[in-house]
């Protein structure tokens, strides 16, 4: 029987290994048939509208900040520059139904709460400016009371308008 010849340096080295890249992500699902984003048409350019508002969840700014700014700023205006009196309540009016609407499409039918809270905070900080910005007002109980309630059927009316539309969509 042959020797078989151990030593170190008469045996074949081997070249080192490549590393190994990990496996390939898996490729996404395509899209459901039902999909709308995918589809052509006024359905799917409405779904992709709504999709990125969904997507972004609560417009705390655009839909508690700004309508009460906005309506500030004209009730102001009405005071000292002497805007008409409608300005200010259509100002109440448009911003109160473009919130509902943007809360609508961003939160669908889980911020139903939500939208009916909103839209009285934004009715009670119009009342409280309100009440600042012209002084003492005659029955300020009645003017409180159709301010918020003037901000809440405006506000979750198109919340409520929207929602059915835009659950249909997405």
């Amino acid at each position: 029987m042959p020797r078989r010849n151990r030593s170190p340096q008469r045996q074949r080295r081997l070249p080192a290994a490549a590393p190994m890249s990990p496996p390939p992500s898996p490729p996404p699902p395509p899209p459901a048939p039902d999909d709308l984003h995918y589809r052509t048409g006024i359905m799917g350019w409405f779904a992709r509208i709504f999709a990125p508002m969904r997507d972004a969840r609560d417009p705390y700014d655009q839909t508690l900040v700004l309508p009460a700014l906005i309506t500030i700023i004209i009730m102001n205006l009405n005071h000292v520059r002497g805007f008409p009196d409608w300005t200010v309540s259509a100002a109440i009016i448009g911003t109160a139904l473009m919130s509902g609407a943007w809360l609508g499409a961003a939160l669908g039918i889980a911020g139903g709460f939500r939208a009916m809270l909103r839209s009285i905070s934004v009715g009670a900080i119009e009342t409280a400016i309100a009440f600042l910005i012209y002084g003492k007002l005659e029955r300020p109980a009645i003017v409180a009371y159709q301010l918020i309630f003037l901000n809440f059927f405006a506000f979750f009316g198109l919340f409520i308008i929207l929602l059915g539309h835009c659950e249909i969509l997405l």
